[in-house]
């Protein structure tokens, strides 16, 4: 392996000052995002279920580019719930994160109704982050998971629009995932 120290590196001026590494060719610099990938979900999604379900349209498949990368996941998916007291409960999974489950430090966030009645709404937008530690180079699909905590119904983007008075636009859920070089 070949070495080479220098103090700066610069752009040429014909080029707008930019330093560009070629197609195919990787520059390591630790701390450094590596890549991103992301997913949007703009439709509902309703479900009744008390076991750990995918939401549709809320997943991405990364490559990692090194085995020793880390990948922070972010995300951001509002969620009515309908179960009243019962609660409703997301993480992730995919990757490590099956470690990552408890009920004080946990991936999981759990949102309660403000009436035990099954008929009260109650929309709580769940903000989820995680770093994880793959220690792969094979491709990894990462996926948001909802269930509710009993019998009972929790919609994703769900809004005013979808029912109550009012025109408050449709909420949006987010799921990006960033590969950061260790």
């Amino acid at each position: 392996m070949s070495e080479l120290a220098l103090g700066q590196i610069k752009g040429l001026t014909v080029n707008s000052n930019i330093v560009t590494v070629p197609s195919g060719h990787t520059l390591y610099a630790p701390g450094h995002v590596l890549q991103v990938v992301s997913a949007v979900k703009t439709d509902i999604y309703t479900m009744t279920s008390s076991t750990w379900t995918n939401v549709p349209n809320l997943s991405v498949t990364i490559t990692p580019k090194s085995s020793s990368s880390k990948f922070l996941l972010l995300a951001n998916v509002p969620i009515t719930n309908f179960t009243g007291g019962r609660g409703v409960h997301m993480k992730f999974a995919g990757g490590n994160t099956a470690g990552f489950i408890g009920d004080a430090s946990s991936n999981r966030i759990r949102s309660g109704a403000s009436s035990a009645y099954n008929t009260e709404k109650f929309t709580t937008s769940f903000g989820l982050n995680y770093l994880d530690s793959p220690a792969t180079t094979s491709p990894i699909t990462y996926t948001i998971q909802i269930r509710v905590g009993e019998t009972g119904t929790a919609a994703v983007n769900l809004s005013a629009v979808d029912g109550d008075t009012g025109d408050y636009g449709r909420p949006v859920s987010s799921f990006t995932v960033m590969e950061i070089a260790a």
